[in-house]
């Protein structure tokens, strides 16, 4: 599914609710992030294959890895502020968009059943925008209740969350007589989770996993004359762990009642 109007204004809505919980009614700090992580990339291929006289399907699937890189610009609140539940006195969440650059990968996959031997290699890169929700239990609470405070674990939360986005894929492929090449915009999203320690009042830094949905791209084949000879699809996906160094550099207080 390619980006939508409705991707535009479900950004847009996002942006300005974290900035009127930062600025109306939710104490907070705005921070900026950045960090590098390992990515595990996957291509599902789907399409069609005009041999001479005969199509057929093809098919397959394959993996690669590569490093990537994260930047990100959020707001984080506490949830006793904006709440007032004295069970959560530590519980935390944070609004964030993020830019993720540096993945490239290469990926092989099936031709056709009719010619044996002959594969697909497709060489591609991609980046991605997304606004995310994160949410932080505290890992010090349980602990304190079996064995008393622990200083250690007092700044370790665990997270949780997901976002949605967009992702920029450009994608060259290649088999016997045949290529094809794309370049599209097309819808993401995410889920993930993962340890968040606090280093200093203003320095965290966060380690976890996510998974990555990039959508299907689809690339039209063409013969070495330049005649229709099919189409080629790739969905998608990448598994990732990342790590990221958090700095709060603007607190922003209560309104004044």
């Amino acid at each position: 599914m390619k980006i939508s109007r409705s991707l535009i204004w479900m950004t847009a809505a996002g942006l300005v609710w974290s900035t009127a919980a930062a600025t109306v009614a939710h104490a907070g700090d705005f921070y900026v992030a950045g960090g590098f992580g390992f990515a595990r990339d996957k291509g599902e291929a789907d399409g069609s294959f005009d041999v001479p006289g005969l199509l057929t399907d093809l098919g397959g699937e394959d993996t690669d890895q590569s490093p990537v890189y994260q930047v990100a610009l959020g707001f984080e609140t506490n949830l006793y502020d904006v709440f007032r539940i004295p069970e959560f006195p530590r519980w935390k969440m944070r609004f964030e968009y993020e830019f993720q650059g540096g993945r490239d990968f290469e990926l092989k996959t099936d031709g056709p059943a009719t010619v044996p031997g002959v594969d697909f290699r497709s060489d591609g890169e991609s980046w991605n925008f997304l606004h995310s929700i994160w949410f932080h239990a505290p890992v010090h609470t349980p602990f304190s209740a079996l064995f008393g405070r622990l200083p250690i674990l007092e700044p370790l939360s665990v997270y949780t969350g997901g976002g949605v986005g967009v992702a920029g894929i450009e994608i060259d492929t290649e088999s016997f007589l045949v290529e094809g090449d794309v370049e599209e915009k097309l819808f993401a999203w995410q889920v993930g989770t993962g340890l968040h320690y606090e280093l200093t009042d203003h320095v965290a830094f966060t380690v976890g996993y996510r998974y990555l949905n990039l959508g299907k791209v689809e690339a039209d084949l063409d013969g070495t004359a330049g005649e229709d000879r099919g189409e080629y699809s790739l969905d998608l996906s990448s598994h990732e762990i990342r790590t990221m160094l958090q700095v709060n550099f603007f607190s922003v207080p209560f309104p004044p009642r």
